[in-house]
């Protein structure tokens, strides 16, 4: 697939966050799929060669840069999507703070 996207997803475990990674998936994209437990997402999503789970807390500025890091490492880059939401660059620092200034600087 030429046109294959990046997805970052939070909240991968479970919810809208799970829904969405398993859609993603499905049309051939590769995934980023976050939680707070690696388990949990790795659990809710299965495996796949286009599935990275990681571990983020967005609350914490390490976990971001860490996760960031990996995202760039396994697929060379990363968009930013939160489940449910299209916003902006600026929304995205407002919104999640740490997590948004580190994905930006490693995409």
């Amino acid at each position: 697939m030429t046109n294959k996207k990046v997805w970052f997803i939070t909240g991968a475990g479970r919810g809208m966050g799970a829904d969405f990674a398993k859609a993603a998936l499905a049309a051939g994209h590769a995934v980023v799929a976050t939680g707070r437990n690696t388990d949990t997402v790795s659990n809710a999503l299965g495996q796949s060669n286009d599935l990275l789970a990681v571990m983020l807390d967005v609350t914490k500025h390490a976990d971001a840069e860490a996760a960031a890091r990996a995202a760039v490492d396994r697929f060379g880059r990363t968009a930013i999507r939160r489940p449910g939401e299209a916003c902006s660059c600026a929304d995205h620092h407002r919104q999640s703070g740490a997590a948004a200034a580190a994905f930006h600087r490693w995409r």
